[in-house]
């Protein structure tokens, strides 16, 4: 049996999905459509930012069985990035405390506290006639470990975007048509800036996101961070 040849509509109809399918493709990865390219180094940009300033904090929620005024117990830091560590109450009211890499001790003020550890200076201070505890006085209630926004990781980042900002953005791998400026507003109001000016008549690109981040005193906090890009 012979076969039958595309018709006139067949034909139009192939080259009609032709047409829309090179069109899609031309808008969608078109290398010359600047806003694509500044609008995806946004994103690529956040990214690089967060995790350069980024690191592994360890945090424990620790329940007290005791009426010993100061107390000592063992406590793993598992490998987390730095030398810091705090005790703090459920409100957030820091606690005098030492550690030794095996065994934290403080002044018991509550009966449940939290202890973090991370990338942040420690304030050690002195403990009086601390008391060891036995496996019944105390328990973990629970153990967390995040990446985290560093303050002083974002304070480094400061310095070397106006030290060396070229450097920087070879090191991010950023295009060098592409510029950037960020900001982090703690909530306290205090924030860290790295700020550029965008050439008047450029599209620049911003987007906000709130992060969590380990303040110096390694507190854990909320802030917004800003990243721009034209």
């Amino acid at each position: 049996m012979q076969k039958r040849g595309l018709s006139h509509i067949e034909v139009i109809l192939a080259f009609v999905l032709f047409v829309g399918f090179l069109i899609f493709g031309l808008y969608f990865f078109n290398p010359l459509d600047s806003g694509r390219v500044v609008d995806s180094s946004l994103i690529y940009t956040i990214n690089e930012i967060v995790e350069n300033t980024s690191a592994f904090t360890l945090r424990y929620a620790v329940s007290l069985n005791t009426s010993k005024e100061s107390v000592e117990f063992p406590l793993p830091r598992e490998n987390t990035d730095g030398g810091g560590f705090r005790v703090e109450t459920h409100n957030g009211e820091r606690i005098v405390s030492r550690y030794d890499g095996i065994n934290v001790a403080f002044d018991r003020v509550d009966d449940f506290v939290y202890i973090t550890f991370g990338p942040f200076e420690s304030e050690q201070g002195e403990i009086g006639n601390f008391q060891r505890l036995n496996s019944r006085e105390y328990s973990l209630s629970s153990s967390n470990r995040e990446k985290v926004i560093i303050e002083g990781s974002f304070e480094d980042l400061n310095r070397s975007y106006y030290s060396d900002y070229y450097d920087l953005k070879k090191e991010f791998n950023i295009p060098n048509r592409i510029d950037f400026s960020a900001e982090i507003v703690f909530a306290d109001g205090q924030k860290i800036s790295l700020e550029r000016s965008a050439p008047v008549g450029l599209d620049v690109f911003s987007k906000v996101e709130r992060k969590k981040v380990m303040r110096n005193d390694g507190r854990l906090e909320f802030a917004d961070l800003t990243v721009k890009v034209w």
